[in-house]
């Protein structure tokens, strides 16, 4: 498997575990409690796709852009399995 293609599934992986985590914080939200776990849950959510495509820039640019893409490619399943937000 070429550098690229590996770059676009590990980048659709770690959009599967963004929208995933997503759905799960706002449940956290909605059920009310105490607050520090959907924010801490939050932070940890940022750092780790921070962390991660701050990797993917210093490899070089296709690395980037190619987990961008399967990123973005997470996110269109994630809309399309549980639909778009109203608005």
């Amino acid at each position: 498997m070429s550098e690229a293609v590996l770059c676009a599934v590990i980048g659709f992986v770690l959009g599967t575990a963004w929208f995933g985590t997503l759905r799960i914080n706002t449940r956290l939200y909605l059920a009310g409690g105490a607050l520090w776990r959907p924010v801490l849950l939050q932070l940890l959510r940022l750092a780790a796709v921070g962390v991660a495509f701050f990797a993917f820039a210093r490899q070089d640019a296709l690395a980037l852009l190619m987990a961008l893409a399967g990123f973005l490619a997470a996110r269109a399943v994630a809309v399309r399995r549980h639909g778009a937000p109203a608005g």
